[in-house]
């Protein structure tokens, strides 16, 4: 019976697993002591498992690669994962009628569907055991090489070894080096869905505060994010933030600081405040600027913006110098915040990077150089945003991958 190998058994490696033709002999080698701990943690032990999106619009969620992932998300839906869940008497709820939760809000239930049906399936665990080297000859994979120095033959590999986002609960890269063994370029690695460090020290004065409706850009790049707004003790972190996080990390590779642009509230634009000041100024003439600005942001935000306009001098809304408005307006809409850092991969939720896409069929996720390999899940330069998107690209990329089709 041929071998297939499977490394790492996170979402990836369980999905390419199951998905597996039957007539092969299945292992997978794991380097921690059991299955899917990172898939444990996700959503704060919840797991929000994938979305309700459509896949069209599920696609262009995704900034980088929209057509790289097109085969294995149309191959594999979120409607496949939630009905492959509850088959394995999973349920699902959509309580926003847009983030999939498993009922039970335990991602335990989630690991387990996958890894009991592993088990179902007679497929083989090797936990704690590390692959050190991959054996090529003439551009094939014929073994594997332990870090106890056992050699293994195999007919197939599929590399599902993660990114280096969460050391803590075990990544550490060290697939990378069994891609560069098989002649794999690497996209270098950066933590994504991570908090930002900024130059402004205010915002830990704000810690805790939430923006539910902010918007972020970075200038000169086409790239905006909606969502909440966390501020912290050392910057700004929530979906709006992690969600353009891994670009600014790219950014901080280019450049020492890297400025952004905040929205306080996506629903109000400049003509709107523009607008809402002259309606103060006519309506309630007598009323202070601090008490009308407290309806739209945060008592704590808007003593911020009033001291760094008006010096703490305080204004009625008749008697607001034009300048100031117009300062006020353009920080409501505009704020400026100086990203010195990245809160680092030991605080990261996905990776941004990996193997280049560029080496990889789209169609059935095997190398072009090396015609028994195959990539799934986040060893692959592949990351989107909060809401599901990322681990259901584990799951359908490790589906198709686990297909080995063109073989």
């Amino acid at each position: 019976m041929k071998k297939l190998i499977i490394a790492g058994a996170g979402p990836a490696g369980l999905a390419a697993a199951i998905s597996a033709p039957e007539d092969y002999q299945i292992h997978i080698i794991e380097a921690k002591e059991r299955p899917g701990i990172k898939l444990l943690a996700t959503g704060g032990g919840r797991c929000n498992v994938t979305n309700t999106h459509t896949i069209p619009n599920f696609i262009q969620q995704f900034q980088y690669h929209q057509k790289f992932i097109t085969p294995a998300l149309t191959q594999y839906t979120n409607r496949d994962l939630r009905q492959f869940l509850l088959q394995q008497g999973v349920k699902t709820i959509a309580l926003d009628g847009f983030h999939v939760f498993p009922n039970s809000q335990k991602a335990s239930d989630i690991l387990y569907a996958f890894y009991n049906k592993c088990l179902q399936k007679k497929i083989q665990f090797h936990f704690n055991t590390k692959i050190q080297n991959l054996i090529i000859q003439n551009n094939t994979i014929q073994a594997i090489q332990l870090s106890n120095q056992q050699i293994i033959q195999l007919d197939i590999l599929i590399l599902a070894t993660g990114g280096k986002s969460y050391p803590i609960l075990g990544a550490t890269g060290d697939g990378y080096k069994l891609v560069q063994q098989a002649g794999h370029n690497i996209i270098q690695p950066l933590p994504g869905l991570v908090a930002l460090q900024t130059k402004e020290t205010w915002p830990t004065k704000c810690a805790g505060i939430v923006l539910p409706n902010a918007q972020i850009k970075i200038p000169n790049i086409k790239y905006t994010t909606k969502g909440e707004l966390l501020f912290t003790h050392q910057g700004i972190s929530g979906p709006a933030v992690l969600d353009i996080s891994a670009e600014v990390a790219y950014q901080l590779t280019q450049q020492k600081i890297v400025k952004i642009l905040c929205t306080w509230n996506a629903e109000q634009d400049i003509q709107k405040y523009q607008k809402l000041f002259q309606e103060w100024h006519t309506h309630h003439g007598k009323k202070n600027i601090r008490t009308l600005l407290s309806q739209y942001i945060p008592q704590n935000l808007v003593n911020i913006l009033y001291q760094q306009v008006c010096n703490d001098q305080d204004y009625q809304a008749n008697n607001l110098p034009s300048p100031q408005k117009k300062q006020f307006i353009t920080l409501l809409t505009q704020y400026p915040f100086h990203i010195t850092q990245t809160a680092g991969f030991s605080k990261a939720m996905i990776t941004r990077g990996g193997v280049d896409t560029k080496q990889v069929n789209p169609n059935t996720l095997q190398s072009r150089f090396i015609k028994n390999l195959y990539f799934a899940g986040e060893v692959i330069d592949i990351d989107g945003p909060c809401g599901g998107y990322n681990l259901q690209w584990a799951f359908s990329s490790g589906t198709l991958a686990g297909k080995i089709y063109g073989q």
